[in-house]
């Protein structure tokens, strides 16, 4: 990250800490929402906003900001769960409301990440027998970072829940 971007960043959550303190939530969520339209892969900015999403009890909203991310907490897998229910347990609306914003990037994804949206992709196909149009450069991008995604014994996928 570069210091012009650290510093913007900086003074973009100083913003938002003071909407907070002037129990304005809504507006430090618009700020992040907003930001996370340029930086949608920003690790910091996606938690703070899943971290406001769940306090307001949008449960859904923030088990998406917080879906990619490793994060060992009873709230992220009641708000994972609820963001899978969301969407009917359909990996190719999950992947769709991961991904189908402006500015992602594959590149600024670690490997677990990674995996992640492979299983994904791979429980979409089984589901509907092809890659959907709008996850086929997804597919493009995840096979040039050679991310291999397995079949357990007996060959069932089993992906974050679905089977």
């Amino acid at each position: 990250m570069s210091k012009e971007t650290y510093d913007r960043q900086a003074v973009l959550l100083l913003k938002v800490e003071n909407d907070l303190r002037s129990d304005n939530p809504e507006k430090a969520i618009s700020r992040l929402e907003g930001a996370m339209q340029h930086d949608p892969m920003n690790p910091e900015l996606s938690t703070r906003l899943g971290e406001l999403y769940f306090q307001q009890g949008k449960f859904a909203k923030a088990g998406r900001c917080w879906f990619l991310y490793e994060i060992n907490d009873e709230r992220v897998e009641k708000a994972i769960s609820a963001f899978r229910r969301s969407v009917n347990n359909n990996p190719v609306l999950m992947l769709q409301e991961l991904v189908c914003r402006s500015f992602f990037r594959v590149s600024a994804l670690n490997e677990g990440q990674l995996e992640k949206l492979g299983n994904l992709l791979k429980a979409a196909r089984m589901k509907i027998g092809t890659t959907p149009k709008f996850l086929q450069p997804l597919e493009q991008q995840l096979a040039k970072r050679m991310i291999k995604t397995h079949y357990p014994p007996g060959g069932q996928l089993h992906v974050n829940g679905f089977h």
